[in-house]
């Protein structure tokens, strides 16, 4: 997520081509796609960050087509809140065996510690 938002920031300042973008948020898609996670919240938040991604991807080939990308940024910030409801909701309400797993790529286990810490948060 974090290097994904990194490519964002070059596109905005023009260092980045949207079609650079796509390919990394497509990438990034690819990767979480192919985790075999065990946790059940992570097994449904897989799904949900896949989509992410997805929604981002062509929220940037509709915006170098001159479209409105509205709609498909609206899709990936939604599944985001809906991918950080269900691990804060986790029926353990902690940080599980499978947060750690090797398998998990650096994008994904940094949306676990944001779901981490905003839990700790809250009263």
């Amino acid at each position: 997520m974090v290097a994904l938002g990194a490519w964002g920031e070059n596109y905005r300042e023009g260092s980045a081509t949207a079609k650079e973008v796509v390919g990394e948020a497509e990438k990034a898609a690819a990767r979480v796609e192919r985790l075999q996670p065990s946790d059940p919240s992570l097994k449904k938040t897989k799904t949900l960050v896949t989509g992410v991604f997805s929604e981002y991807g062509r929220a940037m080939e509709a915006k170098a087509k001159k479209r409105d990308a509205g709609p498909h940024m609206y899709r990936a910030y939604g599944l985001a809140n809906f991918a950080h409801d269900v691990l804060v909701d986790a029926a353990s309400g902690s940080r599980t065996a499978s947060f750690f797993e090797p398998a998990v790529p650096p994008e994904v286990r940094a949306l676990l510690r944001l779901a981490r810490d905003a839990r700790r948060r809250q009263p």
